[in-house]
């Protein structure tokens, strides 16, 4: 792999990521989880900041089991049938 640079983001990019989170809810019974599998994501960046200063008040983790509880927590049992 080649060495990582620094990207540049823009305002279209924000917007798109509104757009998206908020096509998964809907109405208040809809639960949306929203993967973001880009290295410009990882721990420490401008991209991910720009990108999470997009989504405030959502929750962050890059646990697999803390995605499956939150839905485990939303949905009943019937929901995983």
């Amino acid at each position: 792999m080649g060495e990582y640079k620094e990207c540049v983001v823009n305002p279209e990019m924000a917007i798109g990521t509104k757009q998206v989170n908020g096509r998964g809810v809907r109405i208040e019974s809809d639960t949306c989880c929203a993967a973001y599998l880009d290295i410009r994501m990882r721990e420490r960046g401008s991209y991910r900041e720009y990108v999470l200063d997009a989504l405030p008040g959502c929750r962050v983790t890059s646990s697999v089991d803390v995605v499956e509880g939150f839905y485990k927590d939303k949905k009943n049992a019937q929901y995983f049938s």
